[in-house]
């Protein structure tokens, strides 16, 4: 089950993250400034807050599987679409589209998680779903960098939604109905008693707003990321893929260790030491002038490991605040928070940066989208403190 899901995670963060490098070939094509990328990169989280936020009302009321199933296809008939999209307005459909089931998916994948693992060992478990964003920057993000220079642009999302299909067959095929969950439910909570369990919970939201300062102290910086080290650090289109995959091969290798040490000396305590150590990457890929690759290189992939990875204790953190009757639901906001940060953090970056002389020219401002993570990680790591009380915790009611 844990591999199956690791699939799904997989499709779903390539589909985001593959964006990301492709922005100097969308943005050279299309004729996009920064700032238009960046709207377009949001499209994507928007769409899926919202759809994240409707769905919390109603996805504890099915099977798991099924409901993974429904969505993930809606998934992949917006990737698909992004395949075949001719210009800037129809990909901005497409994404809003793709991001409309993808983020969904990946809420339910996460309580799925939550749901069959106990809650002893859920950092490690999450640590090993997660482990998809490094297995899509190391294999995914390179060979799309590679096809789009050969094929176009187009081409990835076309073989990515090929490949969804595949994972769906074998998820319909393998995968165990998974309603649990529904045995505990007496009745169906109205949409009113959804919303007020969260806000009567202190654990709750403390959960959501971790999330929030989560992405805005982490993904602020990487949309305009591709465009920064080529415009003001000096590397070519194709040395963007070394990026991620030193950075993805870095995590794969501590990604389920950051797991296993959060189940072993406390979620709360690890996250507050990432979030200290993250510190530094941050300020540096912010301020960086141009310099030798392998520099640059150690730098990123600082990045990736310490300020990556706090996503995963805090994870862990977010699902002891619910049991499994409302944890669909709960991942539900959680999403929604996830992808409105997502998209408003990449509104941020293109609003914080502003343009050279020409289109070619360096990028301006990007040192304070640094300073815009370095505050939001503080208060993230403040949050976290609160969440460690036993006052907080004891709202937990975790569920194997």
């Amino acid at each position: 089950m844990i591999a199956l899901l690791v699939a799904i995670q997989f499709a779903h963060v390539l589909d985001f993250v593959m964006m990301l490098p492709l922005g100097p070939r969308l943005q050279a094509e299309l004729h996009l400034t920064p700032a238009r990328f960046a709207t377009l990169v949001s499209a994507y989280t928007f769409a899926a807050g919202i759809v994240g936020f409707v769905g919390a009302f109603f996805i504890d009321r099915f099977d798991r599987k099924q409901a993974l199933l429904l969505l993930f296809a809606g998934f992949i008939g917006g990737t698909a679409w992004c395949g075949l999209a001719n210009g800037f307005g129809g990909l901005m459909i497409a994404r809003i589209l793709a991001g409309a089931f993808g983020g969904i998916v990946g809420s339910l994948v996460t309580a799925i998680v939550a749901d069959v693992v106990p809650p002893q060992d859920r950092g490690k478990a999450l640590g090993f779903v997660m482990a998809a964003f490094p297995i899509a920057s190391v294999l995914g993000i390179p060979l799309a960098l590679y096809i789009t220079q050969h094929l176009g642009w187009k081409a990835p999302f076309l073989l990515l939604a090929g490949l969804s299909v595949g994972i769906w067959v074998l998820v319909w095929a393998f995968a165990p109905a998974l309603r649990g969950h529904l045995m505990r439910q007496e009745r169906r909570s109205l949409p009113t008693e959804v919303v007020g369990r969260v806000l009567q919970s202190r654990g709750q939201l403390l959960g959501l707003g971790l999330m929030c300062t989560q992405v805005f102290g982490h993904f602020t910086l990487v949309p305009l990321l591709s465009t920064y080290m080529m415009r003001n650090v000096g590397l070519q289109e194709g040395q963007l893929s070394l990026i991620y995959i030193v950075g993805g091969l870095l995590q794969f290798g501590t990604n389920p260790a950051t797991g296993w040490l959060a189940d072993r000396f406390g979620r709360a305590q690890m996250f507050l030491i990432i979030c200290f150590t993250s510190t530094v990457p941050i300020w540096l890929i912010s301020h960086l002038p141009p310099i030798p690759l392998w520099q640059v290189l150690i730098v990123t992939g600082m990045f990736f490991v310490f300020s990556g990875s706090r996503f995963i204790p805090a994870m862990a953190l977010i699902n002891d605040q619910v049991d499994a009757r409302h944890r669909g639901s709960y991942m539900g906001f959680i999403s929604c928070v996830q992808q409105v940060s997502s998209g408003l953090a990449s509104y941020v970056a293109g609003w914080l940066v502003y343009e050279g002389a020409t289109k070619l020219a360096p990028i301006g401002g990007y040192e304070r989208v640094g300073y815009w993570c370095l505050a939001f990680t503080a208060v993230s790591a403040v949050i976290s403190w609160f969440l460690r009380r036993p006052g907080v915790a004891q709202h937990a009611v975790p569920v194997g």
